[in-house]
């Protein structure tokens, strides 16, 4: 197998953000006398779902960052979901709000995404955000995709000039990520469950993102030599074991670079989350 080398560090990355958040959240704490309270909504809590939210609470306890968490039963009606959207919007004291996906099939996922406060969106998924994000425009950015942006920085990894293939088309992570790596001179190909030859894009790729949400279903036939892959997925399997979209054993001597799954963009993921929220109770926004 190959050098360690070739798995990108995103934990240290991670770490790094902390420093970053802090001094924002700490310059509020002063001025405002305030301490910042993030609601997460979780309909169902599935797996991937208390993935997330554990690692929430954890890396907000490291920032004095307050947690409130609605666990909501998998029957819940769209119109309960809006009524407790409009009671979060209105509180003063819930400065953040997020909605963990996925939510069922029987609430709209856009929405719902809609009615989240523009000025407590830390998910970047409000329409006006998603707008401004297409624009390259000053706003709030969708947490994945913002990672994988701080990754391509802080790694040196250009992007300008590279054929990127973005598996997935979520509207959280696939379709905002595609206009942001367009926005910096990439050509993007996106490809979903409806695309045709999946296989013969994603060999043309300099760059590989996956989030289609498939334990290790991406493996050598997709991939070219020297390929650089950000695996997104986080899939529970037997035993509780956490794997990604991305097969590694398969690729690992053929690719350049690849984040690992655990400890990998999730991490990043709910980082941003974090950065999202501090920079919410900036001027701009208010």
């Amino acid at each position: 197998m190959k050098n360690d080398l070739s798995i990108i560090n995103v934990k240290k990355l991670s770490h790094k953000t902390h420093f970053i958040i802090l001094n924002h959240i700490n310059v509020r704490k002063i001025l405002h006398k305030k301490t910042l309270n993030l609601c997460v909504i979780s309909i169902g809590y599935n797996d991937s779902q208390r993935i997330y939210v554990r690692n929430k609470r954890k890396f907000g306890g490291h920032l004095g960052i307050s947690i409130t968490h609605y666990k909501l039963k998998r029957e819940l009606s769209e119109i309960a979901l809006k009524t407790l959207l409009k009671i979060l919007n209105r509180q003063e004291f819930i400065h953040g709000i997020i909605i963990q996906t996925p939510i069922p099939l029987e609430i709209s996922e856009k929405r719902m995404f809609a009615l989240i406060n523009f000025a407590k969106d830390v998910d970047g998924v409000n329409p006006r955000h998603l707008g401004l994000s297409m624009l390259d425009l000053k706003g709030i950015l969708p947490c994945t995709p913002l990672g994988c942006m701080y990754l391509f920085k802080e790694e040196r990894i250009s992007i300008a000039l590279k054929n990127i293939v973005v598996m997935g088309k979520s509207n959280i992570v696939g379709k905002p990520l595609l206009h942001m790596l367009v926005n910096r001179k990439a050509t993007v190909v996106s490809t979903h469950a409806y695309t045709k030859n999946i296989i013969a894009l994603t060999k043309k790729a300099d760059i590989l993102i996956v989030a289609i949400g498939d334990p290790r279903s991406v493996d050598k036939r997709y991939i070219k030599k020297n390929v650089i892959i950000l695996d997104i997925g986080i899939n529970c399997i037997k035993n509780n074991r956490i794997v990604g979209d991305v097969d590694i054993k398969s690729v690992i001597e053929d690719i350049s670079r690849i984040t690992p799954v655990p400890g990998g963009m999730g991490a990043l993921t709910v980082s941003m989350v974090f950065y999202n929220i501090s920079l919410l109770q900036q001027d701009y926004l208010n």
